[in-house]
């Protein structure tokens, strides 16, 4: 339980300072309420080291000298206009604790890669929503990390790449939360989704679709609002003994893996975030993808017999090369067992999306697609594995994916 006190010292403040006020205040107390564990709020710029907090009761029964002592030094740190400072007071078995022990020192970092959103609810009354993500682990403005925006579009595809600093992997969740960019207005929530960070298994990749909901804290939302991927992955600092090479052995270090075991500290992390970023940001995971179509089942018919000529068109996203099977009359499971090899340049940003198409004499129907990022196959290096078609009623397609790395770097 946590108690809270708002002391504003002068009476003059006006309404620029007032609102500037307010929005620190509350998205100081969502992150108190989202995380209950955070003890430290700090507003004003200062050195509060030493200052010793009452931590056995609320205000009530906090000795008043401490009360006076902690108001002066807002003012004397503050001063200006408006001097503010939210004291929490915390139940705990100790007395008394020193302001600097109730730091919580960062852990680890959490790696979300926002790939793709689908069926996705659309808010516009001409043409369709124009989507994008925030995605935080703490709700507060420098924390918290913004997608592009995909226009026009129900199943957008990002692909991309956050860090967020973890400081408490018990307590604290992953937030990613979809709206659609209305220009100047206030952008419209679509939905949000949340995943509880003790749930992930360090140095582990977790591949995840998340239902979208109005609200996290209503748990009767049988809307459909859409689904959005994530893959994620925690890696704690000093944990660099038990992080396995992704790769293949005789394959040597990425910049990346270097990263991951060099065993950062939790007291090294902000002033090294910016640099562990830029370093990660250095390496180009180069290979040769192989992508064998075995067989689909169970497509959606499309001709008047109610049959399908089926045919898939493989493409790699980034570089927009393309490949396509053979086709196959008559058939709603067909067997192609076609290998289609693909030079990628940058394996960690590319994505493999695989369309399904029926053949006609005059022309071509959709059947469905299925989009993929390369982390899997990069990690386990080969793997076989069956999709469900997007934008079909039915259908899924059975795949086998195999990857020969080359890593290499930007300025080689």
């Amino acid at each position: 339980m946590v108690g809270m006190d708002f002391i504003i010292t002068s009476p003059q403040c006006n309404a620029e300072v007032y609102m500037s006020v307010q929005g620190t205040i509350r998205n100081a107390i969502e992150d108190s309420i989202m995380w209950p564990a955070r003890k430290v709020i700090p507003i004003l710029p200062g050195d509060y080291s030493g200052i010793i907090v009452h931590t056995k009761c609320m205000k009530r029964h906090a000795d008043a000298s401490q009360w006076r002592s902690l108001y002066t030094h807002t003012q004397d740190a503050g001063g200006g206009l408006c001097s503010l400072m939210i004291i929490i007071i915390i139940f705990q078995r100790h007395c008394h604790t020193c302001y600097d022990d109730l730091e919580l020192k960062p852990v680890g970092i959490l790696e979300v890669k926002l790939v793709q959103a689908k069926g996705l609810t659309n808010k516009d009354i001409i043409g369709k929503s124009d989507p994008f993500a925030v995605v935080y682990v703490r709700p507060l403005p420098d924390k918290m990390k913004t997608s592009k925006t995909i226009n026009n579009d129900l199943n957008p595809i990002w692909n991309e790449h956050f860090e967020l600093i973890v400081e408490d992997v018990s307590t604290q969740h992953l937030v990613v939360k979809v709206y659609d960019d209305e220009g100047l207005q206030a952008p419209e929530p679509i939905g949000c989704a949340q995943v509880q960070l003790n749930e992930l298994q360090p140095g582990k990749v977790k591949d995840v679709w998340l239902k979208l909901v109005k609200d996290l804290e209503v748990h009767r939302d049988n809307k459909d609002r859409g689904q959005v991927q994530l893959e994620l992955l925690y890696c704690p600092f000093g944990m660099e003994s038990g992080i396995t090479n992704p790769f293949a052995p005789d394959i040597s270090m990425t910049s990346l893996e270097k990263f991951l075991k060099s065993g950062v500290n939790g007291t090294e992390a902000i002033e090294n975030e910016k640099a562990v970023i830029q370093k990660k940001r250095e390496v180009i995971v180069r290979g040769v993808l192989s992508v064998t179509v075995i067989s689909a089942e169970d497509l959606p018919a499309v001709d008047l017999m109610g049959k399908a000529d089926p045919y898939v068109v493989i493409t790699m996203k980034k570089s927009d090369i393309k490949n396509k099977t053979r086709v196959v009359n008559d058939s709603l499971n067909p067997v192609w067992n076609q290998t289609f090899d693909f030079v990628v340049e940058d394996g960690l940003h590319d994505m493999l999306m695989l369309e399904v198409w029926d053949h006609d004499t005059f022309g071509k129907d959709y059947m469905g697609r299925c989009i993929l990022t390369l982390t899997r196959v990069i990690m386990e290096g080969e793997y076989k594995e069956s999709y469900q078609l997007d934008e079909a009623k039915s259908g899924k397609l059975n795949l086998h994916l195999k990857w020969m790395a080359q890593p290499i770097y930007r300025d080689s």
